[in-house]
């Protein structure tokens, strides 16, 4: 189990390229390769944890940092939660975006008391998340940092396609113009307008809640980033 970075902690690879050698030349006393290269990171792929990612990384914007823990093991992400009113973030850092959609798998194996939220357009400006929660309920929101403005609800409901209790769901949001659009395992659940705040662009995240029961444990299996 390996924990993942917080903003301050995190350092992105470079590649390595290998070194150019002509196709006849046969070199007396070869290289000894004394790393691998590193893959370019992508804008749109599919985030797996079957290792530590190293360009994601997490805040905890309330709550008690000390009794939350995000670690990545066995093929999940997996956030831990052991104190009331915590709010765990994790962002991926290498690209910004306009236009996005975020899907992720999440299964629930702590108390029922929790919420799990999907990011986009995270910057200092702020940001657009959808908040699920495990009663069947859900919120849209915009966060805006100008004048202390805050959060902003967008829109509130229930759903029923929500798999309530120790189940696993698979959450997807996307950012496309002024248009918020919220899926629950599939179905499209709700299409919001945002005509007032316009965030322009930034990051995308996951993240997880806790309220008055813990312990909150969510593993995530994969993240998928890609066009809307």
């Amino acid at each position: 189990q390996v924990v993942l970075p917080t903003a301050t902690e995190l350092a992105v690879p470079t590649a390595v390229p290998p070194t150019n050698v002509p196709p006849t030349a046969v070199p007396t006393n070869p290289p000894t390769a004394t790393s691998e290269p590193v893959a370019e990171s992508q804008p749109y792929y599919v985030e797996e944890f079957d290792v530590v990612p190293d360009n994601w990384y997490f805040e905890i914007l309330a709550g008690n940092e000390e009794k939350t823990d995000i670690s990545v093991a066995n093929g999940s992400l997996t956030v831990t939660i052991e104190d009331y009113d915590t709010y765990a973030y994790v962002f991926y850092e290498d690209y910004t975006y306009e236009d996005v959609y975020l899907e992720a798998s999440a299964a629930n194996r702590g108390s029922n008391d929790n919420m799990i939220t999907l990011v986009c357009r995270y910057s200092d400006s702020g940001f657009y998340e959808v908040n699920i929660g495990n009663d069947g309920l859900y919120d849209i929101y915009a966060y805006v940092e100008a004048m202390n403005t805050g959060y902003r609800r967008l829109y509130n409901g229930g759903s029923k396609h929500i798999n309530i209790g120790m189940k696993r769901n698979t959450f997807a949001m996307s950012c496309e113009g002024k248009e918020i659009k919220l899926w629950v395992n599939g179905v499209l659940e709700r299409t919001v307008e945002d005509n007032t705040y316009n965030l322009p662009e930034g990051k995308i995240g996951i993240g997880v809640s806790s309220f008055n029961s813990t312990p909150v444990i969510i593993d995530f299996d994969y993240v998928y980033i890609d066009v809307p």
